[in-house]
């Protein structure tokens, strides 16, 4: 279900970057009337749709189909073989330092972090605000992550053979030394973020 939203979004996004490209006053700023650069069009909407596309690739990864082929009673050695050829090996590894140079976004759960993307996007930023309001009995369930700022990875995965480098992070602060729970945050590629020399 998910997978489609994001892949209809991405969709969307290249659609809308295709009108905007044509001809930039459709969708110009209805309250400044200010026309926007096509360059800023391309960009935003390309990495929107990179963005959707990364999103949709790990949600499908997560969903296993019912294969009617298979039959009922497998033999736990092959299944466990088969289990171990498709992990994925993340590239970042547990207990390393790093720093994420375009910021972003982490949160208390994995769902959450979902939400709060599939909201973005989809341009709820009043909902998607909620997330981040401290004013909340049990504070806020996402923060944004500061560029300036360390943190040390306490599990990594990667769900995607398509995008390799996509991980699902779980961090704490630099000088956490023992949790058994982090905040979760999406990294796309590389250069979102950075391993420092400890």
């Amino acid at each position: 279900m998910w997978e489609i939203i994001f892949k209809f979004l991405a969709l969307s996004f290249v659609a809308f970057t295709s009108i905007g490209l044509i001809n930039p006053k459709w969708i110009r700023d209805k309250k400044t009337g200010k026309i926007p650069k096509r360059s800023e069009i391309a960009a935003g909407g390309i990495l929107l749709a990179i963005i959707s596309m990364g999103l949709a690739n790990y949600l499908t990864a997560k969903v296993e189909p019912n294969d009617p082929n298979v039959p009922q009673k497998a033999n736990p050695k092959v299944v466990a073989s088969q289990a171990k050829d498709d992990e994925i090996e993340p590239w970042l590894k547990t207990e390393s330092i790093v720093t994420f140079p375009k910021g972003g976004i982490a949160c208390l759960n994995e769902e959450d972090l979902k939400q709060t993307m599939l909201l973005g996007l989809s341009g709820h930023e009043t909902k998607m605000n909620s997330y981040f309001d401290p004013s909340n009995e049990d504070g806020p369930r996402c923060i944004m992550l500061s560029h300036s700022k360390r943190y040390k990875v306490i599990d990594a995965q990667a769900n995607s053979h398509d995008i390799p480098d996509a991980l699902i992070l779980e961090i704490v602060g630099e000088d956490v030394n023992a949790a058994d729970k982090g905040a979760f945050t999406l990294t796309l590629d590389k250069s979102m973020v950075h391993v420092e020399n400890n």
